[in-house]
């Protein structure tokens, strides 16, 4: 398989591994547990850990370098959860988790960039 393609492959895996993984893990807050909900939050969490599992995968394959592929996982992260978090649950940050959140960004940052 062409490299770039492969890579291509790894990225979308891991991002849509981190949408649902954070998707079920926020969500299933909601619900009581082991209600029906419950175990359909367990499967989209099992669907996410298989694509983050097979992006890792791919990723350092097509890369061959971790880092690149961890820090594609932690920037979905650091976009992603919050957004849900804001979007769904009409939660702001605390003036602590917003701290903490700015810092997270700054850290990521400095580690792509030098």
């Amino acid at each position: 398989m062409n490299n770039s393609i492969l890579k291509i492959i790894a990225v979308i895996s891991v991002f849509l591994g981190e949408l649902l993984a954070v998707y079920a893990e926020t969500f299933v807050i909601k619900y009581p547990f082991m209600s029906s909900n419950f175990w359909k939050m367990f499967l989209i969490m099992s669907l996410g850990g298989l694509l983050l599992i097979s992006g890792y995968l791919l990723g350092y394959k097509a890369y061959q370098n971790l880092w690149t592929i961890t820090v594609i996982s932690i920037a979905t992260l650091l976009i992603a959860e919050p957004l849900i978090i804001v979007f769904y649950f009409n939660q702001t940050p605390t003036t602590g988790a917003l701290i903490g959140f700015i810092l997270g960004i700054i850290g990521l940052t400095a580690s792509i960039f030098f």
